[in-house]
Formats: structure tokens, sequence, C-alpha cells
């Protein structure tokens, strides 16, 4: 697990892969990206391309009910519509 400084959390830390994360939280690939999307979790990327999540972000539970529920009523729509 390589060490970084994150810049978010502007201190030494741990930085693992997507699949690490994934394995670690128990949700899926997609819903890691799109909290990297939404910025609810921090990542970087490596100058090989490689994106490395900052392990101590995805315990910070930084998503609101208001989020959940948003991102809840936007897949419902997108169900109704197909």
């Amino acid at each position: 697990m390589p060490r970084s400084f994150c810049t978010k959390c502007q201190q030494p830390a741990d930085f693992i892969t997507i699949r690490q994360a994934v394995d670690l939280t128990g949700v899926s690939r997609s819903t890691m990206y799109y909290w990297m999307k939404k910025g609810w979790i921090h990542w970087t990327v490596m100058p090989s391309g490689r994106r490395l999540i900052c392990r101590d972000s995805l315990f910070q539970a930084p998503r609101s009910l208001t989020d959940v529920l948003v991102e809840a009523s936007e897949v419902l729509s997108r169900y109704k519509a197909s």
C-alpha cells in the first residue's frame, strides 16, 4: 500500500487501488467511480495513469442523507425512462 501525501486530507495517507477500495467497502466499482466523480473520496493519478484512492477518505462519511436520496431518485428515474 503506497504511502503518500493526500492534498485533500493535508496529511500523509495510505493510497489503495480501486479494486482494494471496492473490496474494503463492499460497493461496486461503478459506485466507487461515482464517489470519485462527486469528490466524496480523495484520489490521485499516478504517472502511469493508474488511479489510487486515499484509504482514510473512505471512512470519513462525507455523504449526507440528501446526497443519498438525490442519487436514489436519479437511478429510479433512469429505470422509469427505459
